[in-house]
């Protein structure tokens, strides 16, 4: 049966090769246009910035380019180790806030550590949560935004500046 289809298929009047040729010419235009470098990195960046919770990225990265980080952002939000541009801020930050953690940012050691993203303070952490309310009564510290679980806030000196809202 294969014999009899291949007998009735017209002849190529040129040598093999040359279609290898053809073949090979194809898949290296197809690898430089479909597969452009630079297009694959920006739509895995595209990616990695909707990482988690894509909502809270998208306001720390408008915070980030109306104003810029000036330090690192203390939080448990581990997703933001893998956010591109934003990775040289992030600093883990296990578990709960406690008052401890807080009287830490005010030594030399805890100078690093601009910010805060930090799960809800449940209302039974009174110390914590009288701490930084305190703290930003005073304007010691900035209250930016609070998105679904999370809130973000300055710990260090700032000027008065429009912040981006969150839910």
């Amino acid at each position: 049966f294969i014999s009899t289809l291949a007998n009735k298929l017209p002849a190529f009047k040129f040598p093999v090769w040359v279609l290898y040729l053809l073949i090979l010419i194809t898949a290296v235009i197809a690898n430089f246009t479909i597969f452009d470098s630079q297009t694959i990195i920006r739509q895995q960046n595209q990616l990695k910035m909707e990482i988690g919770d894509a909502q809270l990225n998208e306001l720390l990265y408008k915070y980030h380019d109306k104003i810029g980080f000036t330090g690192k952002i203390a939080t448990n939000y581990q997703y933001l180790r893998f956010l591109p541009n934003l990775e040289p801020y992030y600093l883990y930050k296990a578990g709960r806030i406690s008052y401890d953690f807080l009287q830490y940012l005010d030594t030399p050691q805890g100078q690093e550590i601009h910010y805060l993203l930090i799960p809800k303070i449940i209302k039974s952490e009174t110390a914590v949560y009288s701490y930084i309310r305190e703290k930003v009564k005073n304007g010691e510290y900035r209250f930016i935004f609070k998105h679904r679980g999370y809130e973000f806030y300055f710990v260090r000196a700032l000027p008065s500046v429009n912040t981006p809202t969150g839910n």
